[in-house]
């Protein structure tokens, strides 16, 4: 099977399309969709009907009036209004509305967590191939090298040690181009997995990066003002700090009476003479917990106590963010500024290897 090119822009947009992770948290964003919504349908009236149909053994006459007859029947349709809940409601749908902010932050954290841990199985890719070429290259110099030692060897002109020391060297190359192939296999498999693709997968990653690569985009004061603006993390923090506050609002309902309106519409067949045919009445209902051992108003405290932790984890988080990304900005301009020492090495390592390559071939000819 031809092998898939990726490229690291292609692969990051398609972990970001189709990873399973991210599916998994979008789902979190919809399951809090749903319960805000279901919490905001708290607002309005709740209307329920009820119905009955009784067959009796036979019909009940008091004198001429009639109590009901064999066959009877009622329908009910009842409307109750919360009246001082609302103000708990709205807590409450501030409540699951910061409940979303958290689903969506977190996804966003998980969006980012995968575009990273994508960049580094893509670069760590890059590296194993790399890696593979170099062990391949070194194995078939290292091989032309042992068969004309050899045939010097048959000649007379080198002696069988020598001969078996680049057979030694030879044996050591090919174990590392096995390691190398292996470790090559095995990023693409990891890349693939991480990408939603089937394990095995053949994909060919795409060296496209610019050389020299380009300085960091920011400095570290922007770094740092940019992570307390956008960071997901502080957003989801906060979002459950205020979940925490109005948590101990809704708590506080529980202090209070609760005070309903309601409306009740009444149809009845054969119910007698006694009953109207037809009934309705509207009226407020209260109910109170005068007393239940201070249960409401310790749970008032803890919700209270919960609110500041939150607050508290919330401050302390900006101060780790910003130590992390001080840190994260100082190693990239380090290694960024490192990329001109590292290239003069590696030139010059490659022009010595190239001149002792060039006097060992002459030492074998002659």
């Amino acid at each position: 099977e031809t092998p898939r090119r990726l490229t690291f822009r292609e692969a990051v947009d398609l972990v970001l399309a189709q990873s399973p992770d991210l599916a998994i948290s979008e789902k979190s964003i919809a399951a809090d969709r749903e319960k805000l919504s279901a919490t905001r349908a708290l607002r309005g009236p709740k209307i329920s009907l009820t119905g009955s149909l009784v067959y009796w053994d036979k019909a009940l006459l008091v004198g001429a009036a009639s109590v009901h007859d064999r066959l009877t029947g009622q329908a009910t349709a009842t409307a109750v209004q919360p009246l001082s809940q609302l103000a708990v409601i709205h807590h409450l749908v501030s409540l699951e509305e910061a409940g979303l902010d958290v689903a969506r932050s977190e996804h966003q954290s998980a969006r980012l967590e995968v575009s990273a841990q994508t960049a580094s199985v893509y670069l760590h890719a890059l590296q194993a191939r790399a890696a593979q070429e170099i062990t391949a290259t070194s194995v078939k110099q290292v091989k032309a090298e042992l068969e004309r030692a050899r045939a010097l060897e048959r000649g007379g002109v080198l002696q069988k040690v020598d001969a078996m020391r680049l057979e030694a060297a030879f044996a050591q190359a090919r174990q590392a181009e096995i390691q190398a192939t292996r470790g090559a296999g095995l990023a693409t498999d990891q890349l693939a997995l991480l990408l939603g693709l089937d394990p095995g997968h053949p994909l060919e990653v795409v060296d496209d990066f610019s050389d020299p690569p380009l300085p960091p985009p920011w400095t570290l004061d922007d770094a740092r003002a940019r992570a307390e603006k956008q960071r997901p993390a502080l957003k989801a923090a906060n979002a459950r700090a205020e979940q925490a506050r109005r948590g101990r609002k809704v708590a506080m309902a529980d202090l209070f009476p609760s005070v309903l309106g309601l409306a009740t519409y009444q149809h009845n067949e054969g119910a007698g003479s006694f009953q109207p045919k037809d009934a309705w009445f509207v009226g407020v209902s209260l109910s109170w917990d005068l007393w239940d051992w201070g249960r409401n108003y310790h749970k008032v405290k803890e919700a209270g106590a919960r609110a500041e932790q939150a607050r508290l984890a919330a401050s302390r988080l900006v101060d780790q963010v910003n130590l992390d990304v001080r840190s994260k900005a100082l190693d990239a301009e380090t290694a960024f500024e490192s990329l001109d020492t590292v290239r003069t090495g590696l030139l010059a390592a490659e022009e010595a290897y190239r001149i002792a390559n060039s006097r060992y071939a002459c030492d074998l000819k002659a």
